[in-house]
């Protein structure tokens, strides 16, 4: 969260991002993205639960 909140303090925004299990596996890397309103597309590891 911490790359994406310098680059929106320096002006640099995008509309979405996209990354691997290594983040998408992390809850509280997408539930920061999610409260940003931040769209994104994660591949998350087969062993992740979650509710929809």
């Amino acid at each position: 969260m911490e790359l994406c909140d310098r680059a929106a303090a320096r002006g640099v925004t995008s509309d979405w991002l996209t990354f691997d299990d290594g983040h998408g596996g992390k809850p509280l890397c997408l539930q920061g993205l999610d409260g940003r309103k931040q769209r994104f597309i994660a591949e998350v590891p087969t062993t992740f639960s979650f509710w929809t």
